[in-house]
């Protein structure tokens, strides 16, 4: 009787692990924006207080178009591209909220917003970026065609923290190999 006791209670063990691993503990998060960074051309970084805009040349070179005309960093870029890119969506908090909680998030008027025009002119579903959590780890988004707010990494807006000069060509001189 002992012998069976165990073994059963072995067979609900083991089933309700295989429940938390197969079902709560396997990653359910999705990629905030899926496309190919080879395909974008064109990122307008939108503040609250300036915007920016960076275009990719034909010959593969990034240039600041606005607000100057000069080179740009490509690590800059290309950084933002790969934080952009490896974000995920942590949780969806809200899918149709309301104007006051856009605005308790900071997506009413949001801190930024990233836009992408890829090499064939089509923009890409722009990024709001909100507030952060209230433990700093984690910032609030919309995505252009989802009207939810999404709870993404705090990497996204830490790498948008940019200004001008961030995104200004820093070398002095180029040589060609």
């Amino acid at each position: 009787m002992g012998t069976h006791r165990t073994l059963v209670s072995l067979t609900v063990l083991i089933v309700l692990g295989l429940y938390v691993f197969l079902f709560e503990l396997r990653d359910k998060t999705q990629d905030l924006h899926e496309y190919s960074r080879r395909d974008v051309n064109r990122l307008v970084l939108t503040y609250r207080d300036q915007r920016i805009e960076v275009s990719r040349e034909p010959s593969g070179d990034w240039r600041l178009i606005h607000p100057l005309q000069v080179s740009a960093d490509a690590s800059t870029i290309e950084a933002i591209l790969s934080t952009l890119r490896q974000s995920k969506i942590k949780s969806v908090l809200e899918e149709d909220p309301s104007e006051g909680y856009l605005k308790s998030f900071g997506l009413r008027q949001p801190w930024a917003s990233l836009a992408m025009i890829t090499s064939s002119g089509e923009p890409l579903p722009p990024i709001l970026v909100g507030e952060m959590s209230p433990l700093g780890d984690q910032a609030y988004v919309r995505r252009g065609d989802y009207s939810a707010v999404l709870l993404t990494g705090a990497g996204l807006k830490t790498t948008l923290e940019k200004t001008v000069a961030d995104f200004r060509d820093k070398r002095i001189l180029r040589f060609n190999r």
